[in-house]
C-alpha cells in the first residue's frame, strides 16, 4: 500500500457507491493514523463525501492503535456478543495476530473505556447511580465527530477530510485546495462557524 495513488476507476468507483448508498453516517481512522491503508481511506471517503456532494453526512473518526484520537466527543456501547463478533473479525486476519494481539485492544481498551463511561454519564452518587446508563454494555469505542477547523486545514499534509468538509458547506471556496478559509460576509474578524448541519 506504500505510494498507493487510486485510479480514476478507483475514484469512481468510490463516488458511485456514496451516490447509491448516500450514507447518513461515515467512520473513519484518524488524520494521525500511521497506517497507509487507513490513511487512503480517509481520502477515499473525503472523495466519496464530495463526489456525491453529502454536505448533511455525520463525520465521525474512530480510534485505531496506530494513531492518537485527540478529542473524543462521542461513543458506541457495545455488549458481549459484539464483543466477540468483532474478536472473531480481529482473528480472520493474520496480520491482525501475527505480531500483536488486536483482541486486547477490543477487550481491555473497550472495556476501560466502558468503566470510564458509565463514571462520565452516571457521576458520582452517594445514593446510587442518578442516571443509570445500560448495564448489558460491555465495550465502549470513542469517536471524534468531525467538524471543519480551517487550522486542520493547514497541516502539511493537510486533512482531506477538512478539506471536503469545508467545501461541501461553502466555508472553503472551489479551487482552493482547502489551503485559505473563505472570509465570511460581515465583521472582518468574526470567526468560522461549525459546519452547517453538523453537531457542535
Amino acid at each position: 500500500m506504500p505510494g498507493y495513488l487510486p485510479t480514476r476507476g478507483d475514484v469512481d468507483r468510490v463516488v458511485e457507491w456514496f451516490l447509491k448508498r448516500r450514507p447518513g453516517a461515515l467512520i473513519l481512522p484518524p488524520v494521525l493514523d500511521a497506517h497507509a491503508a487507513h490513511r487512503v481511506t480517509r481520502a477515499l471517503g473525503a472523495i466519496g463525501l464530495l463526489g456525491a456532494g453529502l454536505n448533511d453526512t455525520l463525520v465521525l473518526t474512530g480510534w485505531t492503535p496506530w494513531g492518537p484520537l485527540s478529542q473524543p466527543n462521542a461513543y458506541f456501547s457495545y455488549d458481549g456478543e459484539a464483543e466477540r463478533t468483532k474478536e472473531w473479525a480481529i482473528h480472520c486476519h493474520a496480520s491482525q495476530v501475527l505480531l500483536t494481539d488486536y483482541t486486547q485492544y477490543c477487550s481491555h481498551l473497550g472495556r476501560a473505556y466502558a468503566a470510564l463511561t458509565r463514571e462520565w454519564a452516571e457521576g458520582h452518587s452517594l445514593s446510587g447511580r442518578a442516571h443509570r446508563t445500560d448495564d448489558r454494555f460491555v465495550g465502549v469505542e470513542l469517536f471524534q465527530i468531525e467538524t471543519f477547523d480551517p487550522q486542520r486545514c493547514q497541516n502539511h499534509p493537510p486533512d482531506p477530510i477538512q478539506i471536503a468538509l469545508g467545501l461541501l458547506n461553502g466555508q472553503l471556496p472551489p479551487g482552493t485546495a482547502g489551503l485559505k478559509p473563505e472570509p465570511r460576509a460581515g465583521n472582518a474578524g468574526e470567526s468560522l462557524q461549525p459546519a452547517a448541519g453538523a453537531p457542535a
